[in-house]
């Protein structure tokens, strides 16, 4: 077991971190278009692969791609993450890591 991670739910500032990028994350899917947040639920929360998705939206696969792209670009904007932040997964999907508001990243 991660002990981290049990550390995390005990710790209220985790807790009260955690909802508000659970939040944010809420609010910037809620503001994309429609067809981007039906790819982003297919593939992550159905677990269809792209070709999967292009077929029952009736797209190639490129173009799932090409949209599921530009949904996560536009997260990762709206988020404050970067590319060159530890935010991506293996799979290069968007992992959100808690940043205090008004926080500075800043860039060596």
């Amino acid at each position: 077991m991660d002990r981290r991670a049990d550390e995390a739910t005990d710790d209220p500032y985790g807790q009260v971190a955690r909802r508000e990028v659970l939040a944010r994350v809420e609010s910037a899917l809620a503001d994309l278009p429609a067809r981007m947040q039906q790819i982003l639920a297919l593939y992550y929360c159905e677990e269809l692969c792209l070709r999967e998705i292009g077929v029952v939206l009736g797209v190639t696969e490129s173009r799932v791609c090409q949209i599921h792209a530009e949904a996560t670009k536009r997260l990762r904007t709206v988020l404050g993450v970067d590319a060159s932040d530890d935010a991506s997964g293996a799979d290069g999907s968007l992992v959100v890591a808690a940043r205090p508001r008004g926080a500075v990243r800043r860039h060596a």
